[in-house]
């Protein structure tokens, strides 16, 4: 019984966390329009930190 454990602790459960990872990169695709709200963002918090 450990031994179906350690396998799905190093080959399964791991493959799921991935697979999972990329189905939430999927839905958020980075184009120009994002691009442009995200440098603001920072550029924004940049400009926090140094006053």
């Amino acid at each position: 019984m450990s031994l179906i454990g350690l396998h799905l602790s190093v080959s399964w459960a791991p493959t799921a966390f991935v697979l999972l990872a990329m189905v939430f990169i999927a839905m958020m695709p980075l184009n120009e329009a994002r691009m442009a709200i995200i440098r603001r963002k920072l550029r924004a918090r940049d400009e926090g930190v140094g006053s």
